[in-house]
C-alpha cells in the first residue's frame, strides 16, 4: 500500500512545481526535501491528504508528520 502512495507522490511532486522531492522512504516513512520559499504546511497538508486517502479502505488510514529543519534529532511533530 505504502508503495502506492510513495509512487502517487512522486509523480505529483514531478507535475508541481514546487520544488519538493522525495529523499527516502524507510519502512513506514517518507523523507521530502521541501525548500524553503515553499508553505511548508501546505506542502504537509497535500502529502498527507494524498497518504491518508484510500477509498476502498473501511478504516482509516492514520497518518503523522514531523519537521526537521537541520537533522533527525531535531524532528518536531506538525498537527495538521
Amino acid at each position: 500500500m505504502l508503495k502506492q502512495k510513495v509512487v502517487e507522490i512522486y509523480h505529483f511532486l514531478k507535475k508541481t512545481n514546487t520544488g519538493m522531492e522525495s529523499i527516502l522512504n524507510i519502512h513506514d516513512e517518507i523523507v521530502l526535501n521541501i525548500p524553503k520559499h515553499n508553505d511548508v504546511r501546505s506542502c504537509l497538508e497535500t502529502v498527507k491528504k494524498m497518504l491518508a486517502s484510500f477509498p476502498n479502505f473501511k478504516i482509516p488510514m492514520v497518518v503523522s508528520t514531523e519537521i526537521s529543519r537541520t537533522n533527525w534529532e531535531q524532528k518536531e511533530k506538525i498537527v495538521l
